[in-house]
């Protein structure tokens, strides 16, 4: 070793020693173990192993017998359910069979739906009677009883006959200024709130003002076959309307009738095939008649009429017409007995009120005609349809560009019809048609002389296009106005009730846009008096008085 390895070395220990002396390694070893850094934990997730579990089976494959057994329950349990709906569905959509007691057809005022299924249908309406107490089942029963009790009352007050409708006499003759003046001082009816007037739970589609002038009474049918009845003068202690809702029919209400010289009897007809005779004094609904086809299926009653106390005209959906005898003890009318005067639905038909021999009808196939019902032949069909049905002689006759939906015949020889053509036609008949019927040939060769007599004499503006969620409207005289003045109503698109003169000119636009929030479609003329009522498609009526 040279002398400076020597020298290294001894530096060494020396550096060493004087190390030990400052004890610098334990403070060395202390500030490593400090700087040491943490160890931060793993961020990979544990997958969490769950305990091994049976293996599933498929319990088709197993083929358990009582899991079988209540598949099988289940399925015809629901199926059972599904027929029994269905099977409801079709008994309220069909005729009544049989007589009934008001209070037994007594409905729900906002679902139209019987209280009494169970009694109306038998057996099949237990489904949808639920399982409520007796209590429960009768509850309608009390609520109405006070409303029931109402109208029997009135009914006794009604007399059996009225002079006045009978043969109209002019109490006094005003002139058209004085009964513009006399419209236009009518208000809402407010004995109860006018906007919640509620005779139907459905869009109403027939109305009729009772000829009552004493105690007042309206009546209005919906699209369900509903039937509502207000004592218009009436109260109940709660200051409600005092409605009775019933449901006589299976479908649409499409005409109510007062019967003449009988002013407790009511007549409804329904697109179910139907009419019925309600007796306000018994508070029954009698089964008055039905139409059906060669195959047994009903056919839908469009219209009624009565040319008297005892007999009754009807048309049908399908263009025929039906004379009925309401003493018959048969209620069924036969197929071959019906008459053809259209190929497609009759929207109305009128009756002369001077000659009951003569017809007016307006119909889906654009036309208005006018029949005499003393001569019915085969002969006299014109129809397209061959079903063998005889047909009365067509005397006047008009076509307009679209569908006519309604005729009305007055007193003073005029008509008045409506359609979607927008337009209202009052038509005037200055010689009638008189003496005995003329055989078929004679009326051939009477043809043009007959033409003179039938002439349009009024062309109004009007708008007709109701829709899908609108009753179709339709122009109605007033029977027998003690004013003197012939006049007619209509509904109004713009929620209102027109008043036209039989000269055609406005006489008043009845209206009030806070309580009429939708068009009173419907709309009918007390017979005498100066009073008017509409319906809407919500059920409601209004009545200007």
């Amino acid at each position: 070793m040279n002398d400076l390895e020597t020298i290294r070395k001894k530096n060494i220990e020396r550096n060493k020693e004087l190390l030990k002396k400052l004890k610098l390694d334990s403070i060395h070893s202390s500030i490593l173990a400090s700087a040491k850094p943490k160890t931060k934990p793993s961020s990979q997730l544990k997958v969490k192993v769950d305990k091994a579990l049976p293996t599933r089976r498929s319990k088709r494959l197993l083929k358990d017998p009582h899991d079988a057994a209540i598949k099988t329950l289940e399925e015809e349990r629901v199926q059972k359910e599904l027929s029994t709906q269905e099977k409801m569905r079709e008994l309220r959509l069909s005729k009544l069979n049989g007589n009934f007691q008001i209070k037994d057809l007594l409905a729900d005022s906002k679902l139209g739906k019987l209280f009494k299924e169970y009694l109306v249908y038998g057996e099949g309406g237990t489904a949808n009677v639920g399982s409520g107490s007796e209590t429960e089942e009768h509850e309608p029963d009390m609520r109405s009883s006070r409303e029931l009790a109402v109208l029997h009352q009135l009914s006794q007050n009604i007399t059996e006959f009225d002079d006045a409708m009978e043969k109209h006499t002019n109490d006094q003759d005003l002139s058209f200024t004085d009964v513009h003046e006399n419209f236009a001082n009518l208000k809402l009816h407010s004995l109860t709130d006018p906007s919640q007037v509620k005779l139907t739970p459905h869009r109403i589609t027939s109305i009729l003002f009772h000829p009552s002038t004493s105690d007042r009474m309206a009546f209005a049918g919906d699209t369900n076959g509903c039937l509502g009845i207000w004592a218009v003068d009436q109260k109940t202690e709660a200051d409600q309307p005092n409605v009775v809702v019933a449901k006589p029919h299976g479908r649409a209400i499409s005409k109510i009738l007062d019967i003449p010289q009988k002013q407790t009897h009511i007549a409804t007809a329904s697109y179910d095939g139907s009419g019925r005779i309600h007796d306000l004094t018994k508070q029954s609904v009698i089964e008055n008649f039905d139409v059906t086809d060669e195959q047994g299926n009903p056919i839908g009653i469009s219209d009624i009429n009565c040319s008297s106390q005892h007999v009754l005209y009807a048309t049908t959906m399908n263009g025929q017409f039906v004379r009925h005898d309401m003493r018959e003890n048969s209620k069924s009318v036969m197929y071959h007995s019906l008459v053809r005067l259209h190929d497609k639905k009759i929207g109305g038909f009128s009756i002369n009120p001077a000659d009951e021999f003569q017809i007016a009808t307006a119909s889906l196939d654009r036309t208005m005609k006018i029949w005499d019902l003393r001569n019915v032949s085969k002969r006299n069909s014109h129809s397209d349809i061959l079903d063998g049905l005889a047909a009365p002689y067509n005397s006047e006759g008009y076509t307009s560009r679209l569908s006519i939906s309604n005729v009305d015949w007055n007193s003073n020889q005029h008509l008045v019809c409506n359609g979607y053509d927008d337009r209202i036609r009052v038509f005037g008949i200055s010689n009638q048609i008189k003496n005995k019927p003329a055989t078929h040939t004679q009326r051939r060769k009477k043809a043009a002389s007959v033409k003179g007599t039938f002439a349009l004499e009024k062309e109004i503006k009007h708008n007709c296009q109701t829709g899908r969620w609108v009753s179709i409207l339709k122009s109605r005289w007033q029977k027998s106005p003690t004013d003197g003045l012939q006049k007619f109503a209509i509904g109004n698109m713009n929620r209102s009730i027109d008043i036209y003169g039989e000269d055609g000119d406005l006489i008043a636009n009845l209206s009030d846009m806070e309580a009429m929030t939708a068009i009173p479609a419907v709309v009918a003329i007390h017979p005498t008096n100066n009073w008017v009522i509409g319906g809407n498609s919500s059920g409601k009526v209004f009545i200007f008085n």
